[in-house]
């Protein structure tokens, strides 16, 4: 034997899932509420839809080679099928530039409460990893001086990019949503001087974070090379034969650079050697060295002559 029952929804004789239910509700839809920034207030761009934009324009400019197989059908099929894939992107498309521009209008108008609680938490964490860095950084150095200038930079691309954008400058101190407004900023900035063009409602994506110390010092001074003595001749330690760079085997004299003065000057062809470089001076060429043993190489007045006298 059943009997049915009406089940009551309002008053006193209310479930607990619906009580629960509307103050989770009140919740979501306070404006003021920090524990849920967007709800209520505007929409975030997202990530994994902008790739899947990006995707979808892969697909449609390189059809086969990304994106679903498209049938090779009559002319009519396949521009419904086209038609179908332009009308799917333009409204994925439209959506997050609208976001992405709701967006950053609010963090143009200084509204830092309506910034998102993943925001936060980015921040937070790249904060830490710079400031993991730097003390690691000072203490390898081992010292703790105030003329330690640490420089923080990173390597970002947009979403969906295969290559970086290296060297973007970091603000220093803590690193919150502001902040982080800036290190994009700065990534837009800084790859339209490089690549000429300016996407700023596509996501940037941190890569690598870098950091660098810079120490005051004594300028550096260079001491003057002394010149050959009166008479002497520069000869080669030997002669070698260059075969790759024309048909016919080419000769040309080797030297050490430490055995150069200033003023030397050793026509091509000529191959002067040291303990982490090799310089290779070409027939017609001819090499200088400089007053601080710097090498100078200019197109010979003359012709080739192995050797120098000073």
């Amino acid at each position: 034997m059943s009997e049915r029952r009406s089940l009551p929804l309002a008053g006193e004789l209310r479930s607990r899932v619906d009580i629960v239910a509307d103050q989770l509700l009140e919740l979501y839809l306070d404006p003021d509420a920090r524990e849920m920034q967007h709800i209520g207030s505007y929409e975030l761009p997202s990530e994994v839809q902008v790739e899947q934009i990006v995707q979808q324009c892969r697909s449609l400019l390189f059809p086969g080679y990304a994106g679903p197989d498209v049938d090779r059908g009559s002319p009519g099929a396949l521009r419904d099928i086209i038609r179908a894939r332009v009308i799917e992107l333009r409204i994925a498309l439209h959506r997050q530039v609208y976001r992405a521009a709701q967006h950053k209008r609010q963090q143009a108008l200084g509204k830092s409460d309506l910034e998102c609680a993943e925001c936060a938490d980015k921040a937070e964490s790249i904060s830490a990893i710079y400031s993991e860095m730097e003390e690691r950084l000072r203490t390898r150095l081992g010292v703790d001086r105030a003329d330690i200038r640490v420089v923080r930079t990173f390597d970002g691309r947009l979403t969906g990019q295969t290559w970086e954008t290296p060297f973007i400058t970091v603000p220093a101190g803590p690193i919150d949503p502001a902040a982080m407004a800036v290190m994009v900023e700065n990534f837009h900035r800084e790859y339209e001087t490089r690549w000429g063009n300016r996407f700023e409602h596509s996501p940037v994506q941190g890569v690598t974070y870098r950091v660098e110390a810079m120490i005051q010092a004594e300028k550096v001074r260079y001491t003057a090379l002394a010149p050959r003595a009166h008479g002497t001749v520069l000869l080669p330690k030997r002669l070698i034969e260059i075969r790759y760079l024309s048909e016919n085997p080419t000769t040309a004299g080797e030297y050490h650079r430490n055995d150069l003065a200033a003023g030397d000057v050793i026509a091509g062809p000529a191959v002067i050697r040291e303990a982490l470089s090799t310089t290779f001076i070409l027939g017609g060429q001819q090499l200088t060295v400089g007053t601080y043993g710097e090498l100078r190489i200019t197109q010979a007045d003359d012709g080739n002559t192995i050797g120098a006298l000073r």
